[in-house]
């Protein structure tokens, strides 16, 4: 039975999922902390075989997720926004945010979904401005040690399991950590959120609103890049990414089922075209600031008075800038 009923929360879930439908019961659904009964969820079947597409529609409807495209063929990541959006408009569901998660990234803590509302809530004056929001995720410990961690969650010792808490290359101070907002000052995790280039893309939210008015999904970002094309889309417009530390959730590749052992992602050809699609897009290449031919530095005129050019003249070391910092700069 399709789930129609949001319980209130003002998001939903989209998952993207080629072949990966094992990852449903035997990883997401087993390990997660926070009930995925309590949330509507839709999958977005991209490019899977004939046999996996129709396999995984069974698994969906045993679990009670919306499929979304049982008749359509999507090739790229980015168009399972406006797919989810197509469909939430025409089921009549009321939500604002379309959340994508990855399926290897699971909830430690309980009240996950509750806690994204309440997040929500904190920022709600300032909705028409924020374009898209994460989270933190535990990146070098396991599974069982994340759940552990969650009940002593002091800032210290969650920073050096090297979690991240977004992604970019513009801020000065990123990519000594390899283009991830990781290794912060103490109080970056005090914030109940703060402004980032590119929330993490395991568990990303969208503006559903800002997303149909502004965003065009680009066939040609098929899995790497894909939430941060459209991260610095809203930028250079001026909207703005955040993310909440709060936000726990954790990667273990160990307890993958045998059936998703392979890593879910485009060849290496692929890959690069993903990156130099972006600088065509962009006029710079993703990863670099000083140490490339594409560097930001080079198109900054270009983004004149832009949230791009604010973060670029920001260091990570003057401390975590809030919304209205940028809203008043």
């Amino acid at each position: 039975m399709k789930k129609t009923d949001n319980k209130g929360h003002k998001f939903c879930v989209v998952f993207g999922t080629k072949n990966y439908y094992d990852m449903f019961k035997s990883y997401l659904y087993k390990y997660s902390k926070s009930d995925w009964n309590d949330i509507v969820v839709l999958n977005v079947d991209i490019n899977s075989t004939e046999s996996d597409k129709a396999r995984g529609q069974e698994i969906c409807k045993e679990l009670g997720i919306h499929f979304v495209n049982p008749d359509t063929n999507y090739t790229s990541w980015q168009e399972s926004i406006p797919a989810a959006e197509e469909y939430l408009t025409k089921h009549n569901i009321d939500v604002d945010w379309i959340m994508s998660c990855q399926h290897d990234v699971v909830p430690v803590i309980e009240d996950y979904w509750d806690r994204i509302d309440n997040n929500l809530k904190h920022i709600e004056k300032y909705k028409d401005n924020v374009s898209m929001f994460g989270g933190t995720t535990y990146q070098y410990i396991g599974y069982n040690d994340a759940c552990e961690m969650t009940k002593h969650p002091d800032v210290i010792t969650r920073r050096k399991t090297g979690t991240s808490t977004g992604r970019g290359c513009l801020e000065d101070g990123l990519l000594d950590e390899g283009c991830w907002y990781k290794n912060l000052p103490d109080e970056y995790y005090l914030q109940k959120y703060f402004v980032v280039e590119s929330p993490t893309w395991c568990f990303v939210g969208f503006n559903r609103k800002l997303f149909k008015e502004h965003i065009t999904a680009d066939t040609d970002m098929y899995f790497e890049l894909w939430p941060d094309d459209i991260a610095h889309q809203f930028l250079k417009k001026n909207y703005m990414n955040i993310s909440f530390p709060d936000l726990l959730a954790c990667t273990d590749h160990s307890l993958k089922p045998a059936s998703c052992s392979s890593i879910a992602r485009t060849s290496n050809k692929d890959f690069c075209q993903e990156h130099l699609k972006f600088i065509k897009k962009h006029g710079w290449r993703w990863g670099y600031r000083q140490y490339s031919d594409s560097k930001f530095a080079d198109v900054i005129d270009q983004y004149k008075n832009t949230m791009q050019e604010k973060m670029y003249l920001n260091k990570l070391s003057d401390g975590p800038k809030l919304i209205e910092d940028y809203l008043n700069y």
